[in-house]
C-alpha cells in the first residue's frame, strides 16, 4: 500500500511539475513573445506612416528611440509619435516641416517596447520616396508638386518698393538692386534709396545694366544673359544662382489681391518692372516660376507676410513678359 502510494505521490508530483514547464513556456511565449510590424501603410499625401503591430505596445522613450527615419544623408529626422487607442497601430510623421520633395528616406524599426515585455525580434528598415506634395489649397495652384527649387535663404532679404523713399513709384530697379545685395550677403549694408542717388538720382526707371553696375561697386557676381529661355532659366536655378528680370508686367495674368492667393500678378500695374525670380515649381505639370516682386506696396497674405513675397508666375509668361521689353536677364551667383 505504501508503495503505491509513492508511486502515486511521484506520479502527481511529475504531472504537477510537467504543468509548471507547459506554464512557463506559455509564460514566455504570451509574455516574451517577439513583436512583429505586421503592415506599414503610408496613410496620406504627406507620407505620415502607420504601423501595425501584431500585439499591444508601449510609447516610451525606448520606442522612441528605437523607432527612426533618416534622409539620404543619413541625418535623423525629427518624428511625431500618436499611439492608438487599440495600443497596436503608430502614428508617426515629421515633427515640424514635411519630407522634402525628391528626398529619399529609410525607417528603421529596431527596437519597440511590447505591453508584456516583448520586444522586436528582427529589425525592420524599408525605403520611401517623396515624389509629390500636396499644395497649400490657399496659393490657388493646384493639387500636388513634383518638382521644386528654391533658391532662398534662412532669413528676411524681401525689400518693398513702397519703403524706398521718395522715388518709390519708380523704384523697382532699386529695389530688386538691394534684395540681391542682401541674398548674396545677410549683412548687406546698400539701400535702395543709396542705389538711387549713385545712379540715376531722379525718378527715371531703370535698366538692368544700371543694377550690374551697382552691384560690381560690392563686387557681387553677375552678368547679364541675352535671349532668355525657360529651359536656360530652370538651368540656372538648378546651379543655384537667382535672376532679375525686366519684364512687360502686363503679360503675367492678373488675381485680384482680395483673393490672398500667391498666384499671378497682384496689382494694376502692366509696363515695365524687374522681379527677382528664385526658383520654380511644378505643380500638375504647369511650370511656376518662384518670383520675390517689390511691388507689395504693404499688399499682404492672410498671415501678414507681403504680397510680393514667393508669388509664383507661369513660367511660359515670365519668358514671354521678357522677351516684349527687353530680353535679357541678370544671372546673380550665390557668394
Amino acid at each position: 500500500m505504501k508503495k503505491k502510494l509513492g508511486l502515486w505521490r511521484k506520479t502527481l508530483l511529475g504531472f504537477a511539475f510537467l504543468v509548471l514547464i507547459l506554464l512557463a513556456i506559455g509564460f514566455k511565449i504570451y509574455f516574451v513573445a517577439p513583436i512583429k510590424v505586421e503592415k506599414v501603410s503610408y496613410i496620406d499625401d504627406y507620407k505620415t506612416i502607420s504601423l501595425e503591430f501584431d500585439t499591444d505596445i508601449i510609447l516610451d522613450s525606448k520606442t522612441k528611440e528605437g523607432i527612426y527615419i533618416t534622409d539620404s544623408k543619413g541625418v535623423h529626422i525629427p518624428l511625431s509619435f500618436h499611439l492608438n487607442e487599440n495600443s497596436r497601430t503608430l502614428i508617426i510623421k515629421p515633427f515640424d516641416k514635411p519630407y522634402s520633395l525628391g528626398q529619399n528616406y529609410i525607417l528603421m524599426v529596431n527596437e519597440v517596447q511590447g505591453r508584456w515585455f516583448g520586444n522586436i525580434k528582427e529589425p525592420m528598415l524599408q525605403s520611401f520616396n517623396i515624389s509629390k506634395l500636396p499644395v497649400d489649397e490657399s496659393y490657388g495652384l493646384g493639387k500636388f508638386i513634383t518638382e521644386k527649387v528654391d533658391n532662398d535663404k534662412d532669413y528676411y532679404w524681401y525689400v518693398d518698393q513702397a519703403t524706398t523713399g521718395e522715388y518709390a513709384g519708380t523704384n523697382c530697379g532699386p529695389a530688386s538692386a538691394e534684395m540681391i545685395g542682401k541674398w548674396v550677403d545677410e549683412n548687406f549694408k546698400g539701400t535702395a534709396k543709396e542705389a538711387r542717388e549713385l545712379d540715376y538720382g531722379d525718378d527715371g526707371g531703370w535698366y538692368t545694366e544700371n543694377i550690374k553696375n551697382y552691384l560690381d561697386k560690392f563686387n557681387i557676381k553677375s552678368k547679364i544673359i541675352s535671349n532668355v529661355t525657360k529651359s536656360s532659366m530652370i538651368s540656372y536655378l538648378k546651379n543655384g544662382n537667382i535672376l532679375l528680370l525686366g519684364i512687360k508686367a502686363g503679360e503675367i495674368s492678373f488675381n485680384d489681391p482680395s483673393n490672398k492667393q500667391h498666384k499671378d500678378r497682384f496689382y494694376w500695374v502692366s509696363a515695365g518692372h524687374f522681379i527677382i525670380v528664385k526658383g520654380y515649381i511644378v505643380v500638375d505639370k504647369v511650370i511656376y516660376f518662384e518670383v520675390y516682386d517689390p511691388n507689395s506696396w504693404y499688399e499682404t497674405y492672410d498671415d501678414g507676410s507681403l504680397m510680393g513675397i514667393n508669388r509664383y508666375y507661369k513660367a511660359d509668361e515670365v519668358v514671354k513678359a521678357s522677351k516684349v521689353w527687353y530680353d535679357k536677364l541678370l544671372l546673380v551667383e550665390p557668394n
